[in-house]
């Protein structure tokens, strides 16, 4: 039986009385004293770097294999030449939350030139809107083979819903941001309603597809899309509700309500 080590070295540090009432509701939401969770948290940040390093071999293996199979879908053969440059593509991920969420991806070539950089931010602060949930709240890309520069900002609402994004924009992009010509390169709004339907209220710089609803009047009383010759089984508001046909697209359905074919003009696609 292997006896356990003895705890005898402390750690201290001083917060502030706010710090310190937030840590304490967090280690009695957890259902531990304040010493064993903070203790839990700095034991776990140990055990999660010694992960790092396998991960970032994992990353690389993957970039390998990736190409190898693309190669070999296309019915080719990878050249040696080629096979060097594969090898010699690193990817540097930078974990740079305390949830270890990527802030940060450097990929470079053997020379150590830089192919891509790409990065990531996301919310910060103590009020519930700005606390860091996951949302990814900007994005940058450079390219510096393609001459691409850019950055992305994206807004939620008070349930997490994507409700901005925009490229390259000028100025402080939020949630009441209304996506016009001077919100940079292309931007787009993005509304629903309590059923959880969305449309596109707003949209500079992007096309969009004439199946994307643009106001909460794209659908009726019953949650039905009503765009672009929009049709559904044995009419409205009665049937089982699916979509019969849409933008030139005549479906057909099972006695299981399963799709079973597709057509437009003279193409079919039959599903089994």
């Amino acid at each position: 039986m292997v006896k356990a080590a003895l705890r005898t070295r402390s750690i201290s540090t001083k917060v502030t009385e706010e710090e310190y009432a937030r840590l304490e509701a967090l280690a009695g939401g957890a259902g531990l004293s304040m010493s064993e969770w903070v203790r839990e948290i700095l034991i776990g940040r140990l055990e999660r770097e010694a992960t790092e390093t396998v991960l970032a071999e994992l990353l690389g293996l993957r970039t390998i294999l990736l190409n190898l199979m693309f190669t070999q879908a296309k019915g080719e053969a990878m050249t040696a030449e080629q096979m060097q440059v594969v090898i010699g593509v690193t990817e540097n991920w930078t974990l740079g939350t305390p949830q270890k969420q990527p802030t940060a991806l450097a990929v470079a070539n053997a020379g150590g030139s830089s192919l891509l950089s790409l990065g990531w931010g996301y919310g910060t602060g103590l009020t519930p809107k700005l606390t860091n949930n996951g949302n990814v709240t900007s994005a940058s890309i450079v390219n510096s083979g393609s001459g691409l520069n850019t950055s992305q900002t994206f807004a939620y609402d008070l349930v997490n819903r994507l409700v901005v994004a925009a490229e390259g924009a000028s100025g402080a992009v939020t949630s009441s941001t209304v996506c016009t010509a001077n919100t940079g390169t292309w931007c787009r709004n993005y509304g629903y309603d309590a059923w959880g339907n969305g449309w596109v209220p707003y949209n500079f710089g992007l096309t969009l597809s004439p199946f994307t609803p643009v106001a909460s009047t794209n659908f009726n009383s019953i949650n039905r899309l009503l765009i672009d010759g929009a049709a559904y089984d044995n009419g409205l508001p009665n049937g089982a509700g699916n979509q019969t046909a849409i933008g030139g697209y005549s479906n057909t359905f099972d006695a299981e309500n399963r799709l079973v074919a597709s057509t437009i003009g003279s193409a079919t696609a039959a599903y089994t």
